[in-house]
């Protein structure tokens, strides 16, 4: 499967219930899933050639098309960049349980501060919601959940 325009949002839905001889259950097991997706190399462009290559070979001067190359070519990848936002876990059992959000909140002003908020050296800082109860959480605790849904965000320049 190729992608040929990167899309604003990605959401990826984990199923965590199975079916056995007796009804079903709940799948327990960890899914490792990072802050940072690059969708690029699930691109049209992960196959092209690089710049360089095609510019030395047509005879330009290749110190001016390698610099240029490198920029484009990070300008590409960062175009395919998501940022993890929100892990939805469900707590319990198949047939019943809690859905609890873990929230990434971006700090972009010194005014917009959270007084328990944990900031990470990055500008932001992860809450959890649970009904009506918003608490501040360790990045560790997020990435160590059982998601159930993950969503990503196109990483813009902030």
């Amino acid at each position: 499967m190729r992608i040929g325009r990167p899309p604003t949002a990605l959401v990826f839905h984990f199923s965590r219930q199975f079916y056995t001889g007796y009804g079903e259950a709940k799948l327990r097991s960890f899914v490792d899933f990072p802050l940072e997706f690059n969708l690029h190399r699930y691109s049209y462009d992960h196959d092209t050639p690089d710049y360089a290559d095609t510019s030395s070979a047509s005879g330009s001067n290749s110190s001016s098309s390698s610099s240029s190359s490198k920029s484009t070519d990070a300008g590409l990848l960062a175009n395919w960049l998501y940022n993890l936002q929100a892990v939805v876990v469900h707590l319990g059992e198949s047939g019943a349980g809690h859905f609890v959000t873990y929230r990434r909140f971006w700090q972009r002003s010194s005014r917009e501060t959270s007084g328990d908020c944990l900031l990470h050296k990055s500008g932001y800082c992860w809450v959890k919601n649970d009904d009506a109860c918003t608490t501040a959480i360790e990045e560790r605790e997020v990435l160590a959940a059982q998601a159930y849904i993950l969503l990503y965000e196109k990483a813009w320049s902030l």
